[in-house]
């Protein structure tokens, strides 16, 4: 057999579907056979030309009319005069099997034929023209501007090296944004009867099919970079030849293919798993975007979406999609399946984190598996770089100069300017960072700059070695710079200052101390002694460890230095103002610190006395009296009745003083070691006001009985008395507070259920209060038992209906209903809460709808409902058919039982009495695809039933009138389109067409299942 290969880019097989009619599964317009042959010429457009051995030329003249030429003894379209899409490299049509079809060149510099393909199936690029700058081809920056520039084959510039990754071009320099040779590899895998899985879900390789397939990936760029490989037998594929760039992949084994783009950046890129499909059926390839381009593994957990693309022809039906991620702490993804279209995308969100590791930097692989509905599998392995951690880099400068960080995969980061600082993340060992200064064309641009990594950077006072670190103008010879160092150095005027930052692995924790999460330290509350030597109780008990880790303890004062390495102590502190610090260390040395401030020291006490007159006695208050140390005893004095009082209580009302006299009362506040200190004030105690008399009465608004609480209650004082005047009036209930407080001497209200204690507080005019009590019984008020409402249920229903039950309307007066519960007579309890739904056996049942209130009280509602089998006639039933067309027909016998309807119009239901099945029938119809039918009879609550179906073409046959048409049926259904009604008979099972009933005559016919059909929904 010949192999032909065409190598189209990923957008011109677009444009030939974009161009193309729908396919009508025709092959024969296609020529493949073994016949066929492949003519090449070596003009400009590499035109290439298929001719039929099968068309035979005559001797015969026939003349073909404008637009045709002759092709044999037939007259065909002149496929030269057809218009090509404008794209590049350029298409043409030629003659095929008597049809004009388009052809896409490869390129313009070679020919398309067997012999060429198997010549140049090496690893190495194909070279066709310039190989000028070959070591340099690629994307570029420049420096200073950040200028994008693309060198090509076909680049004729003048470059001078610098190094691998650093150009110079006339004044400016580049540097390359990606790696120079990327080492890529991936993998293919057949769908054939030689694909198995292992108990792993993996792939296996090795069967012989799989051997010498093609992968031809072309720089979408530079049309003459291009890879041609073969890939090994166990379908693997890798080659090192191509610079960074955007390329299209093609894998080709003659009927099968995948098309796709891929982006070469890195120095190593695994283009992931293959599958060879045949042509016309789907392909997927999966990529990952990350919300956080850098990835860490300290239990950060990150968000995503996985992309599944489809790179077929066909659409990939029936997906299911399976994902995993090697060695990840934590990983999740969102449950989605469903089809996807020819170039379209399934996205998958999904979360993950890693735990903390060894290495600086370490890949790991989300695994992606597609399988489709005829359970082929697809493969995908995607590479998750994870860094250990981060280190912080800073710039300062004197003067604004442009500086550049290089990293290892090309990726260039501008930190242009006079100050700068980021993090960046940890490196393997074997990579790098590059910094990189220049300065060009300004001469205010020289100074000093300053660089650190993760400490501070030195001071530029007395910086004189301009030439320290000269020359470094190429990465080879670089500075390097380990984590911890600082530096100071100097850019001159058109100089450029490289530098090379190493981030060594720490090879010496183990996985647990990486996983160590630190203490925490925490001091309890100060305990102090009353003794005289400033005994004082210091604690760390409260401190803990999150792994539970034995912690040793450090206590330190700034004024008397180390105190103690115990959890718990007592210290005898100077006096003075002390820091006190507390460190603890677990077993990793990993620590943290608490400090609090204590004052050792005591000054005199102040005393604050103040009084204000409760009646006709003062009362005196010393609350605002304060020490350093806390007050321990209050003394208060009369210079006429000697000691009023001491103690620690804050107040003292004194009712003992001698009237008529003019008194000099002292305070002696005193604290914990003895100091004290005095204040005194002046008071005159006159003749006393007699306090007021508090009678108290209750009166109802009832006569008899006893008191509810729906009674109005009148608590009064109006016998109270004073020889002056009563200025207020206070009631309180010993259960609903107080309740009122003002002039008036009665107050009607309603009293909560209880055992009250009322009390009424009455004060004169000189602030003299007197109380009175008495205990008033408060009854509760009987309950009103709820009301059951049982809802709208209706009188019959199927025993395979399922019936809602809705007591929500049921309520409580008084309270709040606490509980529902539902039961029938003959199936007994059916179900608890204000909703319930079941099926109900053959019968009349009484059903009973019982409710209870927070009180106890209860409320009941009962309904019948008929319940009953449902039976489907198996009598052939009647057409309909009135007219006898040909002699023995429907018409001419009237065979078939009688068709008898009744119709609900409360419901728009109608039954059919001898089938016994119900129909929909509301003034609403829809309009839907296939399975959007079978969804939303499925999904529809109608007439009270939530358990309608679509019908088979036989249910829907049942209803058909052959004796009527425009519609086709029994008048009692009102609301029928003389049209298209959906049923869920497949026309062949997995096909896509299905059954349909045409109801302006009552024929079905089969339709595509993705146009739209009305719907009438059975039960």
């Amino acid at each position: 057999m010949k192999r032909y290969i065409l190598y189209i880019s990923f957008l011109a097989i677009l444009t030939i579907f974009s161009g193309c009619g729908s396919d009508d599964g025709d092959d024969s317009s296609s020529n493949t056979s073994s016949d066929s042959q492949i003519d090449t010429t070596d003009d400009n457009s590499s035109s290439l030309t298929i001719v039929d051995d099968d068309i035979q030329t005559s001797d015969f003249t026939q003349t073909c009319q404008d637009g045709y030429i002759l092709s044999g003894s037939s007259c065909v379209q002149d496929c030269s005069l057809l218009a090509v899409p404008e794209i590049y490299p350029t298409p043409y049509y030629v003659l095929d099997n008597k049809e004009c079809r388009l052809v896409y060149p490869e390129s313009d510099s070679q020919d398309v034929n067997e012999t060429n393909i198997s010549n140049n199936i090496v690893n190495n690029p194909v070279i066709e023209k310039s190989t000028k700058n070959f070591d340099y081809w690629g994307s570029w920056k420049d420096i200073e501007s950040g200028e994008e520039l693309y060198i090509t084959t076909e680049s004729d510039i003048e470059i001078e090296s610098i190094g691998e990754n650093l150009i110079k071009i006339g004044e400016n320099y580049y540097l390359r944004s990606g790696a120079r040779n990327v080492k890529f590899q991936g993998d293919i895998y057949d769908d054939g009867a030689g694909q198995t899985l292992n108990s792993l879900g993996r792939v296996t390789k090795g069967f012989e099919s799989i051997g010498s397939i093609d992968i031809i990936l072309k720089n979408i760029l530079d049309k003459n970079i291009r890879a041609e490989i073969r890939s090994e037998n166990d379908g693997t594929f890798k080659d090192e030849s191509l610079p960074t760039g955007d390329y299209d992949l093609k894998v080709e084994d003659e009927t099968r293919v995948v098309e796709t783009v891929v982006e070469l950046v890195r120095e190593e890129e695994d283009l992931g798993s293959f599958q060879l499909v045949p042509k016309g059926t789907a392909n997927f390839k999966s990529r990952l975007k990350k919300s956080d381009t850098i990835i860490y593994g300290d239990g950060t957990t990150y968000s995503g979406e996985v992309i599944i693309k489809n790179i077929g022809y066909d659409v990939g039906r029936g997906l299911s999609f399976s994902l995993s991620l090697e060695g990840a702490e934590s990983f999740s993804h969102e449950p989605v399946l469903g089809s996807i279209a020819v170039d379209g995308e399934k996205v998958i969100p999904i979360t993950f984190s890693f735990s903390p590791q060894y290495n600086n930097l370490k890949s790991y692989y989300l695994v992606v598996d597609v399988v489709d509905a005829n359970n082929r599998t697809w493969r995908d392995r995607i590479e998750i770089p994870v860094h250990k951690g981060s280190f912080e880099l800073q710039f300062e400068s004197q003067q604004s100069i442009t500086a550049v960080i290089s990293k290892p995969n090309g990726e260039n980061i501008d930190i242009s300017g006079t100050s700068k600082s980021l993090q960046l993340p940890l490196l393997d060992p074997a990579d790098s960072y590059y910094l990189i200064f220049t300065n060009y064309g300004n001469f205010e641009n020289e100074g000093i700059y300053g660089i650190s990594l993760n400490s501070d950077i030195a001071s530029f006072d007395g910086f004189t070695e301009t030439s320290k670190y000269e020359p470094n103008e190429n990465r080879e010879d670089a500075t390097h710079l380990n984590i911890g160092d600082s530096i100071v150095n100097y850019l001159h005027y058109e100089d450029i200052d490289i530098f090379k930052i190493v981030t060594a692995e720490d090879s010496t924790k183990t996985v647990e101390e990486l996983k160590n999460l630190p203490p925490v330290a925490k001091i309890s509350d100060v305990k102090r002694e009353q003794v005289f030597d400033r005994l004082i109780t210091l604690s760390g008990v409260e401190s803990s460890d999150p792994e539970n880790e034995h912690l040793s303890y450090s206590w330190s004062s700034d004024i008397d230095g180390v105190l103690s390495s115990s959890k718990t102590f007592e210290a005898n502190l100077s006096e003075g103002v002390h820091q006190i610090t507390l460190t603890v260390t677990d077993k990793w040395n990993i620590t943290d610190s608490a400090t609090i401030e204590i004052d050792v020291s005591n000054s005199t006490p102040t005393p604050y006395l103040i009084y204000s007159w409760s009646g006709e006695s003062p009362l005196f208050d010393f609350s605002g009296s304060s020490d350093d140390l806390g007050i321990v005893e209050y003394i208060l004095t009369s210079d006429i009745d000697g000691e009023l009082y001491r103690g620690t209580a804050e107040e003292f009302l004194a009712d003992s003083l001698t009237e008529e006299k003019n008194h000099q009362i002292t305070l002696q506040v005193k604290d914990k070691f003895g100091l004290e200190a005095n204040s005194s004030i002046d008071i005159e105690i006159t003749k006393r006001n007699r306090p007021p008399l508090s009678v108290l009465e209750f009166r109802g608004d009832m006569f008899s009985g006893a008191f509810t609480e729906d009674n109005e209650i009148k608590l009064s004082g109006e016998y109270s008395s004073d020889d002056r005047e009563i200025v207020e009036y206070i009631f309180h209930s010993s259960i609903d507070g107080e309740v009122y407080r003002g002039t008036s001497n009665y107050y009607w209200l309603q009293l909560s259920a209880g055992d009250h204690n009322i009390t009424l507080t009455v004060t004169d005019s000189d602030g003299v209060s007197a109380s009175a009590s008495a205990m008033l019984t408060i009854e509760e008020t009987p309950n009103i038992n709820p009301t059951a409402n049982i809802g709208n249920l209706n009188s019959s229903y199927f025993t395979t209906s399922t019936i809602s039950f809705d007591g929500s309307g049921s309520y409580d007066s008084d309270g709040n209903i606490t509980s529902i519960s539902w039961k029938s007579d003959i199936d007994g309890v059916l179900g608890t809460g204000s909703t319930t739904e079941t099926t109900l056996s053959e019968g009349n049942h009484t059903i009973t709808l019982t409710v209870t209130d927070d009180d106890g009280g209860v409320g009941t509602s009962t309904v019948g409902v008929e319940v009953t089998e449902r039976t489907v006639s198996n009598k052939i039933l009647k057409t309909g058919q009135i007219y006898s067309i040909y002699n023995g027909d429907d018409g001419y016998y009237q065979y078939g039982a009688e068709r008898k309807y009744s119709r609900d119009d409360s419901t728009d239901i109608v039954t059919d009495l001898t089938t016994g099945y119900m129909w929909q029938d509301g003034s609403t119809i829809v309009s839907k695809n296939w399975q959007g039918a079978i969804d939303y009879c499925e999904n529809l609550t109608f007439g009270g039933y939530s358990d309608w179906r679509l019908p088979t073409l036989k249910e829907m046959v049942t209803i058909v009138d052959y004796g009527r048409n425009s519609p086709a049926i029994d008048l009692i259904f009102e609301n029928t389109e003389s049209s298209s009604y959906w049923t869920v008979t497949e026309y062949n099972s997995g096909s896509s067409y299905s059954w349909a009933l045409y109801f302006y005559d009552g024929y079905g016919y089969n339709g595509n299942q993705s146009i739209y059909g009305y719907v009438r929904c059975l039960r």
